[in-house]
């Protein structure tokens, strides 16, 4: 390899790993996480994840059937939990074929968890933020 060679792949090395540096810095979230729990389009709940227990089930009995919502912890860190370090997944419903069960666990602010036949719709949101319907998701041409 050429002394040119070398010092072009350590730059574009050092440029990819400062940029997921930032990337993980200053767009991360806050931690603040909201559970919006939305039935046939209107929102009957909307809970603070750091005021809601590890561990804690929630009863969802909305559409004609019955749903369960666990909320745990991150094992990583058992002391202190944050929002952030919180997980929300659908462990039971009377649904016919669970497609809900199998979604994995939302973690982050963009995720979201849908059962069709109970027209339920559970998102994590970040820091409460909410998308308007308004909002223009694309433009084309």
């Amino acid at each position: 390899m050429k002394r040119k060679d070398k010092a072009l792949y350590l730059c574009i090395m050092f440029i990819t790993t400062a940029a997921f540096a930032a990337s993980h810095t200053f767009f991360r979230d806050s931690g603040d996480l909201f559970l919006e729990i939305s039935s046939d389009g209107r929102v009957i709940q909307n809970l603070d994840l750091k005021k809601i227990a590890p561990g804690t089930s929630i009863l969802l009995r909305e559409g004609g059937g019955t749903n369960e919502l666990l909320v745990s912890g991150d094992l990583a860190g058992s002391a202190g939990l944050t929002g952030s370090a919180r997980s929300v997944r659908m462990i039971s419903a009377d649904c016919p074929g669970g497609d809900c069960l199998k979604i994995a666990p939302l973690k982050s602010g963009r995720g979201t968890i849908v059962c069709l036949p109970h027209k339920l719709v559970i998102k994590l949101r970040a820091n409460g933020k909410r998308e308007s319907d308004d909002a223009v998701d694309a433009v084309t041409y």
